[in-house]
């Protein structure tokens, strides 16, 4: 045997090195790549026919917003992210209500066509979504979640509510910045704001000399420039915090009107006097009365008021 090896002719070489390269980049185009394939949601499909109806109980790997909806007799449901769910065995097992099944491309929804007329009813429930298909001249009632979907989605709405309160709990061991009373000073009202983070559930208990804001939460409030700009129809006002809430009081000197509503994540306070709001109404009257007397004494033609005295009227109905 020959110790002598054989040359492959340069042009062999890169024929060979042609093909290869090729058939890597094949593979990559028609191969989808491990991010798209991580993407999509696993799914599955089961089709049971009992009680008058075909009921499709569609399971996903996560909570997925899916739509369902029949035109043409062609059954849609879609899916907001691309889902792997097969549907061979579908037609077979639905009793005659589906005569063929395909998946869109994009696995982004899958459609039946329907052997009849049927009306549909569909229903999310977390990771499921349950798609009903009611025989045409369907008398009875819809149907409606099974007993153990019901149970078990009151059972995570029960941990959630817990998990709600673990975590107010321990916000309210983490004291947090005080919040701030913002004032501001109108002729008629004084506006108090009291400015949260997130929307809070207040409750106010009105009496006749005092009004108590119940704040729900360990709130701390720095009254500083409420208390330092106080109006003669409010005595006092205080900050108390409880064990789960927060009070602040307002000490009346003497009859007020209060109105409270929200701003987005803020409460809001007015308080206004009576007697201010009288007088201010008042006070209009008298310059609209008066500038009405000054507008007609302009316009007549023979008005024998001097220029002293109209300058007087106009000075008065501007005061």
């Amino acid at each position: 045997m020959s110790n002598e090896f054989v040359q492959i002719p340069r042009l062999g070489r890169s024929i060979a090195g042609r093909i290869v390269l090729l058939a890597i980049v094949a593979l990559a185009v028609l191969l989808p790549s491990r991010a798209a394939i991580a993407q999509n949601i696993k799914g599955e499909i089961t089709v049971t026919v009992e009680n008058g109806f075909a009921r499709f109980v569609l399971q996903f790997g996560e909570e997925i917003e899916t739509k369902a909806r029949v035109a043409n007799n062609i059954l849609t449901i879609s899916f907001e992210k691309p889902v792997d769910i097969a549907v061979d065995r579908v037609s077979a097992n639905s009793g005659g209500y589906v005569a063929a099944a395909r998946r869109d491309p994009d696995k982004k929804a899958i459609r039946f066509a329907l052997a009849r007329k049927v009306t549909m009813n569909s229903i999310a429930a977390a990771e499921r979504v349950f798609v009903d298909l009611l025989p045409e001249g369907w008398s009875g009632m819809t149907p409606g979640l099974p007993r153990d979907v019901i149970e078990d989605l009151a059972r995570r709405a029960r941990e959630a509510e817990r998990k709600t309160r673990q975590q107010r709990a321990i916000a309210r061991q983490n004291p947090s910045a005080p919040i701030r009373v913002r004032v501001a000073t109108q002729p008629t009202f004084t506006r108090y704001i009291f400015d949260f983070p997130e929307l809070v559930s207040v409750s106010a208990d009105n009496s006749r000399d005092r009004l108590t804001l119940t704040f729900d939460g360990t709130y701390k409030f720095d009254l500083a420039d409420a208390v330092a700009a106080l109006p003669s129809t409010i005595s006092s006002i205080d900050s108390e915090l409880e064990r789960e809430t927060a009070t602040v009081r307002f000490n009346f000197a003497s009859r007020v009107d209060v109105r409270t509503f929200r701003e987005e994540n803020s409460y809001v306070l007015d308080v206004s006097s009576p007697d201010a709001k009288a007088e201010a109404t008042s006070r209009s009257d008298e310059l609209a009365a008066l500038a009405a007397e000054l507008a007609t004494r302009a316009n007549r033609p023979a008005d024998r008021k001097g220029p002293r005295e109209l300058r007087r009227v106009a000075a008065a109905a501007t005061m």
